[in-house]
């Protein structure tokens, strides 16, 4: 009776030792696995100057598996990428961006010694495997034909919400460590580019600017490419310039400039690496429920506030009740991340939001226009007297609630730190679930406030007026 295992070892074992041909070496693996007959598939040009054997496997299911097997030694080692928080070496990288196009669910890219498996319509890893041992033992199963043909690939378990935050958290910290220990950057400094660099790739996964996304777009996408091949000069200079840029064409909070980090970016030998391996994360990581979870370490406080859920609140659901098309635009409620946590941020946020629109829809029903019969214009002038009463809060309901409708107490540095990625991010969901595209953000200077040393349960409902807000420190 053969063994599996000791037969699937021998196989990767003599193609890494010895001069065997690639594809024959393949074609063999994937008959252990009951596929005797795979498909081939023409691969583009940046695949086959890999010199890789591309097979293509269909399952009875409907599922499609795209298979690439590499020569010995292009992959690195799968298990030092999860100690790094990494979904993908520089070649898988590569590979799952060249085979999105290919009309293919899955993709499995082995070296026959490393293993990975990827969702290509997420560009999430699934599982890997370091060797034969941990492939038969992890993979095998659901590769089988058989299993395939059941639906194995949809059946594998999605990595827990809880292990790709603990993953983004030791990605954040490994190189928060490498700027303080090695550029010598500010902890806040080294924090604040962690938070641009998500919320970078979480905003061109969203789409939500009109002006300058795609140049902008391009130019990180030149950057990462360029250090991927070792021709940029200057990367963190070079990404200075595009943070920079960001500031002034989008007003995006997270990009006020900080000499410090611009400093630090600029005489770091590590701006190509980092910037290479922020593109090494899958893009389920870059999600704001990550991204809160992510935060759930350190102090049991701060631990606390993350994984708060927020309260019914009496007081500012009875003032909110109270409010009318003639008190809307002078309403205006706060959030204490003290007392309330981070969740606070996304529910009453989106309460005031909801209110505006609640609002919008009964100045509608009361001034109705009518298309139909408009002559000449003069309906749609006296419409537009009308709809000049509109408040100020229903005509952008999300930019007016950052206006005045809605701010933040914060006590903490780390507290307003947090809060201001979370509030971005919710912010760029927002305007991609209307579809509403922007010119630019609106400013957080009215939303981020110093909590008081004694704050009493009215000074969460102020009306326009009110005291000047006071920017907390980063």
């Amino acid at each position: 009776m053969r063994d599996p295992v000791l037969e699937l070892k021998a196989l990767c074992e003599a193609f890494q030792t010895e001069r065997v041909d690639l594809r024959s070496s393949a074609q063999r693996f994937l008959a252990m696995l009951g596929w005797e007959f795979p498909l081939s598939f023409t691969p583009s040009e940046g695949v086959e100057a890999l010199h890789a054997a591309p097979f293509l496997l269909r399952a009875r299911c409907g599922d499609s598996l795209a298979v690439l097997f590499l020569p010995a030694g292009l992959l690195e080692s799968p298990s030092s990428l999860y100690d790094r928080g990494l979904d993908f070496c520089k070649v898988s990288r590569f590979l799952v961006d060249e085979m999105k196009s290919l009309n293919a669910e899955y993709l499995l890219v082995s070296d026959l010694r490393s293993v990975y498996l990827y969702d290509l319509a997420e560009e999430g890893l699934l599982i890997c495997a370091d060797n034969a041992e941990e492939f038969q033992e992890e993979l095998a199963a659901t590769l089988y034909k058989p299993a395939m043909d059941k639906g194995s690939l949809g059946d594998l378990r999605r990595p827990p919400r809880s292990t790709l935050a603990c993953q983004l958290r030791d990605w954040r910290l490994f190189w928060v460590d490498q700027f303080v220990s090695n550029a010598a950057c500010p902890e806040a400094s080294a924090d604040l580019l962690i938070d641009r660099m998500i919320t970078i790739r979480f905003l061109f996964a969203h789409k939500i600017f009109r002006r300058t996304r795609v140049q902008l777009e391009q130019r990180f996408d030149a950057l990462i490419l360029g250090c991927f091949r070792g021709e940029i000069q200057n990367p963190g200079e070079q990404l200075s310039n595009l943070f920079h840029d960001m500031w002034f064409d989008w007003h995006l909070d997270l990009f006020r400039p900080d000499p410090e980090l611009e400093a630090a970016l600029a005489r770091s030998p590590l701006a190509a690496k980092f910037i290479m391996e922020s593109k090494l994360l899958s893009q389920s990581k870059i999600a704001l429920a990550i991204s809160l979870e992510s935060f759930n370490f350190g102090e049991p406080e701060e631990k606390l506030r993350v994984r708060m859920v927020p309260d019914s609140n009496e007081d500012r659901e009875h003032y909110l009740s109270i409010q009318s098309l003639n008190s809307i635009d002078d309403a205006r409620i706060m959030v204490d991340l003290q007392e309330e946590g981070y969740r606070a941020i996304f529910f009453w946020f989106d309460r005031v939001v909801a209110l505006y629109e609640k609002f919008s829809e009964d100045f509608d029903e009361e001034h109705p226009f009518d298309e139909e019969n408009a002559v000449e214009g003069m309906e749609l002038l006296a419409w537009s007297a009308v709809d000049a009463g509109r408040p100020e809060a229903c005509a952008d309901a999300l930019a007016y609630a950052c206006k005045h409708g809605f701010g933040i107490f914060c006590a903490t540095s780390t507290q307003y730190r947090i809060g201001r990625l979370l509030f971005t991010l919710h912010l760029i969901e927002r305007y991609h679930q209307r579809h509403q595209v922007v010119e630019r953000f609106p400013s957080f200077e009215p939303v981020f406030e110093k909590r008081p040393d004694v704050l009493h349960a009215d000074e969460v409902l102020f009306k326009r007026g009110g005291r000047a807000p006071q920017r907390p420190s980063a």
